[in-house]
């Protein structure tokens, strides 16, 4: 690792510089939990410096900094990434008026974080159940900032609230893709045209799927676009694309998932 960066993952800053965790646990009681050890190797694992800093109202400069120089990096401003935006944090904002949509799933994640287990297969599972105009509810011990991106993709709307540290997300389905505040008006879509395509079979194990995706845009020319008939959302995969520099759109159509992915 030559720096820290805001896209940097928790999880990255913390394996390569275990100091950095006394700063997070210093800088705000919302990493506080990051002193189980447990959720110290999920929870790191979705977020980025960017995001964990919206999770606990920092400035984002301010954490990086704090960071970096624990690291033992420069604080120089040549290596600050241009043009990104944090995710927001929905936490505590105003009721939106779907509040009351009917409740159509409940999922909580408490436990299987506690196991260590990664809740992203369950929390598709859930949002799977919800119809338009419903709501589901997912119960967790922290603001799930990446969530809000992944299923604002699929039409949910997300809004948060806290008691006694304990979160209650609420996500709305509805027929338009949520889009996070801070990043409304920054890029136009994806064209659905694409230059090339590859499907992906049920029968590949991971990470075959991944592989074959990275390979098919390594030979990729810049500036066109990859369409990939997947099985499943591959959200991990979509997330390191856009840390990447990748734009990425995904069409979710029962158990077809068509994901467009536009090379730099």
């Amino acid at each position: 690792m030559s720096t820290i960066l805001p896209t940097t993952r928790i999880s990255e800053v913390l394996e390569s510089h275990p100091a950095c965790l006394q700063v997070l646990l210093d800088a705000s009681p919302a990493f506080h939990k990051l002193k189980n050890p447990v959720l110290r190797k999920v929870m790191p694992r979705l977020v980025t410096v960017q995001q964990a800093a919206g999770m606990a109202g920092l400035d984002a400069q301010v954490l990086l900094d704090a960071l970096r120089q624990a690291a033992g990096f420069s604080l120089s401003p040549e290596h600050t990434e241009k043009g990104e935006t944090m995710s927001v944090s929905m936490l505590d904002t105003p009721p939106p008026e779907w509040i009351t949509a009917p409740l159509a799933s409940e999922l909580d994640v408490r436990a299987l974080l506690e196991q260590g287990e990664e809740p992203f297969k369950h929390i598709q599972k859930a949002s799977a159940k919800v119809p338009e105009g419903s709501r589901f509810l997912l119960i967790a011990p922290f603001e799930p900032i990446p969530l809000y991106q992944a299923l604002g993709k699929q039409g949910f709307e997300p809004w948060c609230s806290t008691h006694q540290g304990t979160y209650e997300v609420h996500f709305y389905r509805s027929d338009v893709l949520w889009t996070p505040p801070a990043q409304v008006g920054q890029t136009a879509p994806i064209s659905r045209s694409f230059d090339h395509e590859i499907h992906i079979p049920e029968t590949l194990e991971p990470p075959e799927p991944m592989m074959r995706i990275l390979a098919a845009l390594d030979r990729l020319p810049a500036g066109k676009t990859l369409l990939v008939h997947h099985v499943r959302r591959p959200v991990y995969l979509l997330q390191r694309l856009e840390d990447l520099g990748f734009r990425t759109e995904v069409q979710e159509q029962g158990s077809e998932v068509k994901l467009w992915i536009q090379k730099g």
